[in-house]
């Protein structure tokens, strides 16, 4: 074994290079197919890892696009049956057809409003969008 001195701040040094690569745990070749086998694991980890996080993401995309179809088919027969009973209460008064012009009427007013906020609401996020 060669002789190891100290530098100023209390470092080990040897004089002969390969004993301080060595460390005395093995040779140079061992430590770096440990540090490829380390390495190795750790990517094969981090994919396991990215896998998992992905399927999560998976089921909470599909769990989303579940009931958020089902939350639509419910407000859509909720928006028909409100429509469907203002009609009903309207046609004594106003007559039958006269009802449903004036349902359908308010109905395409305010589609027409929400779509105009919808419009401006995107000019707000991308000021660059034309308007029409």
């Amino acid at each position: 074994m060669s002789e190891e001195s100290r530098n100023e701040h209390g470092e080990k040094f040897f004089a002969d290079e390969s004993e301080r690569l060595d460390n005395g745990d093995g040779s140079v070749r061992e430590n770096v197919e440990r540090l490829i086998a380390s390495g190795q694991e750790l990517i094969g980890a981090e994919l396991e890892w990215a896998k998992l996080k992905a399927s999560l993401m998976a089921v909470g995309v599909r769990n989303l696009l579940f009931f958020g179809t089902l939350a639509i088919i419910f407000l859509f027969a909720a928006l028909t049956t409100l429509f469907i009973g203002i009609i009903i209460a309207l046609a004594p008064i106003v007559g039958a057809a006269f009802a449903t012009f004036i349902v359908g009427g308010v109905a395409l007013i305010a589609a027409l409003l929400l779509g105009l906020a919808a419009r401006r609401a995107v000019r707000l996020i991308d000021p660059r969008s034309k308007p029409s």
